[in-house]
């Protein structure tokens, strides 16, 4: 269904779904190599129905944002009792709808299927500075999926069909959200990529929480690269064991870095909603009995103190906040 969600207008499920499950499939209203889209797009503008340019002209073209979708004409949708003025699509607006709104990817020339993001060919590049042999594509109802650096669906291809199935188990109401670039990358990378490409300056959960607590990420780039090419298999233990002390080095400066915003976790609003969005949401009932063992332990500690220092109880105490649990 069409929201207005955080981040502009996009899609939501109507029902509670498991990860995995199948949400929709999109077959592409145009496809064909990059460079050429906006000619294979013109072209099929001359057999286009009124229906579908409307439904064309539904999309995001950097200008139409702020304006609501129209149920009715989201693709896939009976569109009954709907009132079709006479429209007109311009070659500049279409240019506009296929810079925000096409999906590229590998091409199927070396047999393979690979990226799933939009405007990114699977190795960071962004539409216009490759060359030739990579393919792109216009899903509609894809289109309107929003972006996040921490998404809950994902892609994937069969020739010109896009089938969308979730990643995360989400509750009637959640927005769908898909990355857009290479999510492999620290904030700095991907940040600047959707500025260049998509004109917004990213501020998800996953972006507020690495901004304060990993504001220098960069530092990891070079060895996130090496470790993205997957070794031969006599070579996979050692691979792993470098992902695994990487983690641990990124772990370590998260900890630290929670201790040292102390309190300001609690009190700055963004971190605080950002925090829970990330961690609490991600946790099972056995992560909340070992989080409450855990606060129940350190307020005996507290409490022991303040009596072995003659107070009637622990000066200045405050219920363990965020710094306490997240740390």
């Amino acid at each position: 269904t069409a929201v207005m969600g955080r981040f502009g207008r996009g899609l939501a499920v109507r029902r509670d779904v498991a990860i995995g499950d199948l949400l929709f499939v999109d077959k592409a209203w145009v496809v064909g190599n990059y460079e050429d889209l906006l000619d294979a797009a013109m072209k099929s503008l001359e057999d286009c129905s009124d229906l579908q340019l409307h439904r064309l002209m539904e999309l995001y073209d950097g200008t139409n944002g702020a304006n609501p979708l129209m149920e009715k004409l989201l693709p896939g949708r009976v569109a009954r009792n709907v009132p079709l003025d006479h429209a007109e699509l311009d070659e500049e607006r279409l240019q506009r709808i296929l810079r925000f709104n096409a999906i590229t990817r590998w091409s199927l020339l070396d047999g393979e299927l690979s990226s799933t993001v939009k405007g990114d060919d699977g190795d960071g590049n962004t539409p216009g500075t490759t060359g030739t042999g990579y393919a792109a594509g216009l899903w509609c109802l894809a289109s309107f999926v929003n972006h996040s650096c921490r998404p809950n669906v994902n892609f994937t291809f069969l020739g010109d069909v896009l089938t969308c199935r979730a990643t995360r188990n989400l509750k009637a109401g959640d927005e769908l959200l898909v990355g857009y670039v290479r999510l492999d990358r620290p904030l700095l990378f991907r940040r600047k990529e959707l500025s260049a490409t998509f004109d917004f300056h990213c501020t998800c959960h996953r972006c507020i929480l690495e901004e304060a607590l990993v504001p220098d990420g960069s530092k990891y780039l070079q060895q996130i690269e090496r470790l993205t090419q997957v070794p031969s298999k006599d070579k996979s233990f050692p691979w792993i064991e470098a992902w695994s002390s990487l983690y641990r080095q990124i772990e370590y400066e998260i900890s630290l870095s929670i201790k040292q915003r102390g309190k300001e976790l609690d009190q700055d609003l963004s971190l605080a909603n950002s925090l829970d969005a990330l961690f609490e949401k991600s946790w099972t009932p056995e992560h909340d009995q070992q989080r409450e063992e855990r606060l129940k332990h350190q307020e005996e500690l507290r409490n022991n103190i303040a009596r072995l220092q003659g107070q009637a109880k622990p000066v200045g105490f405050e219920h363990p906040g965020r710094e306490d649990v997240y740390s």
